[in-house]
């Protein structure tokens, strides 16, 4: 034994030095613990506070390289397929005659000024009626709900001479940047309405509200029935079924253009399921007024 430890056994035996109690490592750990859950406490901290800190930066870490390897596959990932159109309903694909009924033909029109606003709706409107027949001439009902058939329209020339048409598609406009414009204006494809007939029966309908013409002379609409979808690979657009064409008619200069005549009995029929038609019933009256005017006045 050294002399220090000597000397150190000496004064604690005197009572100079008190005994230092031995105590263990695990002894340690409750008092250290509960020491440190004071203090976290003091300071308004869970006891779970500490390792949510301690993990907090590795998780943040975690979620910002998930960010980015997901932002990495939208850059270096195929673009998505374009839709694809599926074709008409299996049982419309066999044997099936289609027919396109003009139902009502615009018989006049106003001429319509250049701008988008300048509309004058033919009059009156076109409406046509699409009947599909199987091969045992009943109505196939089920393929004239199909979405995927569309009704196309196009303007003709009619050449009031020679009694020929053609196709007429571009008018001369008075500006430099466009020197052509197109001539029929308004929404040129219209799909199928499945309402009930001035009779009663069901009937699948066509009706388009808004054509415009810009240019004063004689025409007629030419109407194809497509059906969207794969089909003949010459035709990319879909598969012409039926066309139809209406009679010549005339379009009007303003002041020579003799006024809107009162919808018809199918229009106001059709209104009244719920199809957009626009109506007009006072025509006839206001009419007969001005005539009533007329006659007093004389």
């Amino acid at each position: 034994m050294t002399v220090e430890s000597l000397t150190t056994a000496s004064l604690q035996a005197s009572g100079a030095v008190p005994h230092r109690a031995e105590t263990s490592a695990g002894d340690l750990a409750p008092e250290s613990a509960q020491n440190s859950s004071s203090h976290r406490a003091r300071k308004g901290l869970s006891p779970s506070s500490r390792s949510t800190q301690s993990q907090t930066p590795r998780a943040s870490s975690s979620a910002s390289s998930s960010t980015i390897a997901a932002l990495q596959d939208l850059r270096t990932g195929l673009s998505a397929p374009p839709p694809m159109l599926t074709g008409l309903p299996q049982h419309s694909l066999q044997e099936r005659t289609y027919k396109l009924i003009i139902r009502q033909q615009p018989q006049q029109g106003r001429l319509c000024g250049l701008g988008s606003k300048d509309k004058r709706p033919l009059d009156p409107l076109p409406i046509l009626q699409l009947r599909i027949l199987k091969s045992d001439g009943t109505e196939d009902e089920d393929a004239e709900n199909s979405p995927n058939l569309i009704l196309q329209v196009s303007l003709r020339k009619q050449s009031m001479a020679t009694g020929t048409h053609a196709e007429s598609v571009l008018v001369e406009s008075n500006a430099t940047a466009h020197p052509f414009t197109r001539m029929l204006e308004g929404r040129l494809v219209a799909s199928a309405n499945v309402a009930r007939d001035l009779d009663g029966s069901r009937a699948c309908f066509f009706v388009f509200t808004d054509l415009s013409i810009r240019q004063e002379g004689h025409f007629r609409l030419a109407f194809k029935l497509i059906a969207l979808g794969p089909g003949d690979p010459s035709s990319p657009g879909g598969r012409v079924l039926a066309e139809a064409l209406t009679e010549p008619f005339a379009i009007y200069s303003p002041r020579r253009f003799p006024g809107m005549t009162e919808s018809t009995e199918l229009a106001k029929c059709l209104a009244r399921q719920g199809i957009q038609v626009p109506v007009r019933n006072d025509v006839r009256r206001r009419q007969e007024q001005a005539d009533s005017d007329e006659r007093d006045n004389d």
